[in-house]
């Protein structure tokens, strides 16, 4: 297009953009225990089908943020494909990434954080807490997705690595 613009840009006005996704080698990360909370009733069996490479403990979403506070780590798991619930796990997911992250409560982020104790044992670490989003790669983690890429820049307490399984 003239005047150089925006990669998909076309005369109609439709932007196309392809997406590419690249294998590449990283380093392996060294856990002791990755707490897992998992989406929907089947979620110790997809985090075992996974076979991680450490020792996983399930943990229930009310326990998950001082389970990180405590390991320095945590996985959100989800294999699920309906789109039932959805919205209910990105709330539940905004609240537990809250927590963890240890953010100052304010406004709507003091509305959904629970467990202060949680959120003040995870700042005495020193540390960033892992966090890790073991999602399938199906429309129903789309939004909770998205959540996470702004949260990384939100929540710096935090690293979040967001992996897709297909």
């Amino acid at each position: 297009p003239a005047g150089g613009g925006g990669g998909g840009a076309r005369a109609d006005g439709v932007c196309r953009y392809e997406v590419v996704w690249d294998a590449a080698e990283v380093a392996e990360l060294s856990l002791g225990v990755l707490p897992v909370v998992a989406d929907g009733e089947g979620g110790a069996a997809f985090v075992a089908s996974l076979q991680l490479p450490c020792r996983c403990v399930m943990v229930d979403w009310a326990g998950a943020a001082a389970a990180a506070a405590t390991h320095g780590a945590l996985a959100i798991a989800g294999g699920g494909a309906d789109l039932d619930g959805a919205e209910a796990l990105l709330w539940r997911c905004l609240s537990l990434l809250v927590d963890v992250g240890g953010a100052a409560p304010s406004g709507a982020e003091a509305h959904f954080s629970r467990g202060g104790a949680a959120a003040a044992e995870a700042r005495a670490t020193g540390g960033p807490v892992q966090v890790f989003a073991l999602l399938a790669d199906t429309p129903r983690y789309a939004p909770l997705r998205g959540l996470l890429r702004v949260a990384r820049k939100e929540l710096p307490r935090l690293s979040i690595r967001s992996v897709a399984l297909q």
